[in-house]
């Protein structure tokens, strides 16, 4: 599809910016130009999800998400949101795209990118299971505890937040091995955020501490993946948006997963 081989040229451009400064700007508008005439040509001619399409949508919220680690820009809206404060275009095409990854139609296992779509829907089973929750608890029991706490009279958004953190354990649980080293995937570090609820990401947009607080815990995932490219110094960038939009209150919620991602506030931030 056109509108995939635009994307791919987006994130190639975007690629050789980083390690060709003579080039880096001309190359960094040839990778806009690119990504926005993909995602033009996506929209004039979207459909209902199918399995023959299937594929080439998968490919784009691939290509897509890589596209937002990758831009400096797309921090300052947590990757999950746009200028406009609308859900980023690989949160959506990964919403539409999820159901029919973890369905049984025969058809898209037959195809070539059969890898593809059996990780996912691997991933998302594995997630589902009890265990994946009781391994993850270690790291977010405390959490959990202070967002109750903070919460106690609210029993709706406590709900909202309790189930979030809940599955930011599953998560947790099906990543790490007990040797400490990350067992998942790439496809699967990002269904936390596009299958997160509707609530939940009404509180991120409306820069909610707790909801800041509960994202500042997720960027510790995202760090064990920093060796690819497009993500390189992605947790950092995060987590310094984060901290300047918190009180010192919340702030020192986040001195676990600062740890962990080794990260230290600017002095201009103290």
């Amino acid at each position: 599809m056109p509108t995939v081989l635009h994307a791919l040229l987006a994130v190639a451009a975007q690629h050789l910016s980083r390690f060709d400064r003579s080039r880096r700007a001309s190359c960094m508008i040839d990778a806009n130009r690119h990504y926005n005439t993909a995602i033009r040509i996506f929209m004039a001619s979207r459909t209902a999800v199918t399995p023959l399409s299937g594929a080439a949508q998968l490919l784009l919220s691939i290509l897509t998400c890589i596209f937002a680690c990758a831009n400096a820009e797309s921090v300052r809206g947590l990757l999950v949101f746009n200028a406009q404060g609308d859900l980023a275009d690989w949160v959506v095409l990964f919403r539409t795209i999820t159901p029919v990854v973890e369905s049984d139609t025969e058809t898209i296992w037959l195809r070539r990118l059969e890898p593809l779509f059996v990780q996912m829907r691997c991933s998302a089973d594995a997630r589902r299971t009890p265990q994946a929750l009781e391994l993850g608890q270690s790291y977010i029991w405390e959490l959990k505890l202070k967002v109750l706490s903070e919460h106690s009279t609210n029993v709706r958004i406590c709900k909202i937040y309790a189930d979030t953190i809940d599955e930011l354990g599953r998560v947790w649980g099906i990543a790490i091995k007990k040797d400490g080293e990350c067992s998942l995937q790439i496809a699967g570090i990002f269904s936390w955020l596009f299958e997160a609820s509707n609530p939940y990401l009404e509180f991120l947009k409306q820069r909610e501490p707790t909801a800041l607080v509960i994202f500042g815990h997720y960027i510790v995932i995202l760090r064990r993946f920093e060796w690819t490219w497009w993500m390189e110094e992605l947790g950092g960038r995060l987590m310094t948006q984060i901290y300047s939009l918190l009180s010192e209150k919340y702030r020192s919620w986040l001195k676990w997963p600062q740890q962990q991602i080794g990260w230290v506030p600017p002095d201009h931030m103290n």
